[in-house]
């Protein structure tokens, strides 16, 4: 809460934000480190949104290469 506020609703949103956000920067992140990438090696991010009367979803988010 100390960053969103009260976004109830919109998590899910937020979350799904800052994972594609990982994933546009996880190439960076991985030089920084000294880390290779393998071939065919596919980056995705899993992103669970549970909510009041049943309302579950699932997203999944795929890097792309740049």
């Amino acid at each position: 809460k100390t960053w969103h506020g009260h976004t109830l609703a919109a998590s899910g949103v937020i979350e799904a934000a800052y994972a594609a956000h990982v994933l546009n920067h996880a190439a960076t992140y991985m030089e920084q480190r000294g880390l290779e990438r393998k071939p065919n090696q596919r980056l995705c991010a899993l992103n669970n949104s549970f909510g009041f009367g049943g309302t579950f979803v699932s997203l999944v988010i795929e890097g792309v290469e740049q």
